[in-house]
């Protein structure tokens, strides 16, 4: 059993982690440079070979300075976590026990080679996790973790028994089978923007550089051999394809052998194939969570469950960086999963609709960069440009104006319940008592249309209907503002 009361070290082989994880970040950061680079001195592999030799002796040499300087140790008499870091700049983290959102286990590939775990500890109202403790072992990991959740949890420390350990029921375990169906019905537009930024950063480097990737004459050659038309189908299907191949990666590999075990403080999710992550979900740290289905997954008893919590989950901007997405769980187990969460879901009262005027906003924020592309490509004659734009206004209008018909906000005692989307249609549930501030924002050019955007704060990010009947949301407002200042609930 580990002193914690006293300063720890990481295991030894968290050496070796910091070293490839420090060489791993650098390579994926400066990625493009080193293609150029290698382009450039690759008819000189000693060069190449030496500077490798040469940048790894650093990285390892970083590595063992930093194992050596960091250290962490629990205050138990003041309620709090110290962490001690750096090199040349040295840190020192606190961590007040009741601040504590949630404490993870993650075992990389490497973690798993080296037979260590990674524990993250997430606080309220920080950006990012507060610490990482990259490299302990398994008995070290899950003591620690079992400890700081106990007092996080305001309960007082002691051992779970054997009895209690085999009490834990998993309620839900993902299918292989599963997990193909979400990752081939899911994430199309994301994929295929990170697949779009990819080769334009590849594109845009070598063009920089002045590499001739292909030369004029070749491109002139292949334009003969292929007709436009098949070329351009050719690259459609490869592109699809590679989507759906992407897809399935991304998602199989990370979330492989999904399973949710019910424990006393919460929901226990643990996931993945080269890297396995443990995470705990208390239902009061919950601020909103929302259903996800397209018609696809709807027809195969699938959905997608995210869980939006207090603090640790917000971006720079105020925005929810990093909410944590379950695929693959079946439309009961999802059922079972927001009840245990939220309750019993009350039925709405009143259903509050956003005006036309929304979808008409949202077409054009979509459309101004691709038309003013479609106007200014000189090499598009008038006729084809006219017809582009007109299929591009059409297809965007009546895509936001059916989604326009699922939009709407639904009141019921003590929730809320945010319809969205047309292919992946959401349901978003706010729990009234989980608001911060409620804000009701009318632009001068809307007072006569009475047309207002509600935004409310929660500890998790914001939740906002834009554009609804102003008259009809101010008076649920009174309300909410007055329930937030007449409680005190415990929202984090």
């Amino acid at each position: 059993m580990a002193d914690f009361e006293t300063p720890q070290r990481q295991s030894i082989a968290g050496i070796l982690v910091l070293f490839v994880f420090s060489l791993t970040n650098n390579i994926r950061h400066f990625a493009t440079l080193l293609l150029v680079v290698f382009l450039r001195m690759r008819e000189q592999p000693l060069y190449i070979l030496l500077a490798i030799l040469g940048l790894a002796v650093a990285f390892l040499v970083f590595a063992a300075l930093k194992y050596w300087f960091f250290t962490f140790e629990l205050n138990i008499q003041e309620r709090n976590l110290l962490v001690k870091d750096g090199i040349i700049n040295k840190t020192r983290t606190v961590i007040q026990f009741e601040n504590i959102q949630q404490v993870s286990l993650n075992q990389s590939f490497i973690h798993k080679l080296t037979s260590v775990y990674e524990v993250i500890i997430d606080t309220a109202g920080s950006a990012d996790a507060e610490v990482k403790i990259k490299a302990v072992s398994k008995e070290v990991a899950e003591e620690l973790k079992e400890t700081l959740t106990q007092y996080a949890s305001a309960k007082a420390v002691a051992e779970t028994s054997t009895s209690e350990a085999e009490q834990q029921l998993a309620i839900v375990k993902v299918s292989v089978s599963s997990l193909v169906k979400a990752s081939l019905t899911s994430n199309y537009f994301k994929t295929l923007a990170l697949i779009m930024a990819f080769f334009f950063s590849i594109y845009e480097t070598i063009e920089q550089a002045n590499i001739e990737a292909i030369s004029e004459e070749e491109v002139d050659a292949l334009s003969k051999t292929f007709n436009y038309g098949i070329l351009l189908g050719v690259l459609l299907v490869v592109a699809l394809i590679l989507l759906l191949i992407i897809n399935f990666i991304r998602v199989f590999v990370r979330y492989f052998g999904l399973q949710i075990k019910q424990q006393e403080t919460g929901l226990e999710f643990t996931y993945g194939l080269l890297s396995t992550r443990n995470t705990n979900i208390r239902p009061n740290k919950v601020q909103q969570l929302t259903i996800e289905q397209n018609f696809l997954q709807r027809k195969l008893g699938i959905a997608v469950i995210r869980f939006t919590q207090a603090g640790g989950l917000l971006g720079k901007n105020g925005a929810v960086k990093s909410a944590l997405d379950f695929p693959g769980i079946g439309s009961e187990e999802v059922q079972s999963i927001r009840k245990f969460i939220l309750g019993d879901l009350p039925k709405a009262h009143t259903v509050l609709r956003s005006n036309w005027r929304k979808a008409v906003f949202s077409s054009f924020l979509i459309l101004i960069v691709p038309i003013l592309a479609l106007v200014f490509i000189p090499e598009i004659d008038t006729i084809n440009r006219v017809i582009g734009v007109s299929i591009l206004v059409t297809v965007v209008l009546a895509w936001n104006f059916a989604a326009l018909k699922n939009y709407r906000l639904e009141v019921a005692d003590g929730y809320l319940y945010l319809h969205a989307g047309l292919w992946d249609k959401t349901v978003t549930v706010l729990p009234i008592h989980k608001m911060q501030s409620v804000n009701l924002v009318q632009l001068a050019w809307h007072k006569n249309l009475d047309l207002a955007s509600l935004t409310i704060e929660t500890a998790g990010g914001s939740f906002a209907f834009k554009l609804g009947n102003k008259s009809e949301i101010s008076k649920f407002v009174n309300q909410w503002l007055f329930s937030i200042e007449s409680s005190n609930p415990k929202w984090n």
